[in-house]
């Protein structure tokens, strides 16, 4: 009798998580239906820049990586130098800080 009653309480105890789990699933998908996500403009939108980082004529940039509100790690290569990381400081408009990969 007692192994009824404490299978009796899972059971009621997994039936109120499933229902607690639909009721946060449907709201959530009604509060993304009524309030949708902000659209993220394309890079076609977005104004062209010229950024001046003094690198040598053939330089191309190869990878970029956001580091803080304000600042960009830019991996430059070619140009006749070997690959190279500049960090670049968008409010201020120049490089802060430089380092050079050896192979």
């Amino acid at each position: 009798m007692r192994g009824l009653k404490a299978l009796l309480a899972t059971v009621i105890a997994m039936a109120l998580l499933i229902a607690a789990g639909t009721a946060i699933l449907v709201a959530t998908v009604i509060k993304r239906l009524v309030h949708p996500a902000a659209p993220i403009a394309s890079s076609a939108s977005m104004p062209a820049i010229t950024v001046p980082l003094d690198q040598p004529a053939g330089t191309r940039i190869t990878g970029v990586v956001r580091q803080s509100d304000s600042s960009l790690a830019l991996l430059l290569s070619g140009g006749g130098r070997p690959d190279r990381i500049v960090v670049w400081d968008e409010p201020a408009g120049r490089i802060v800080a430089r380092a050079d990969l050896e192979r």
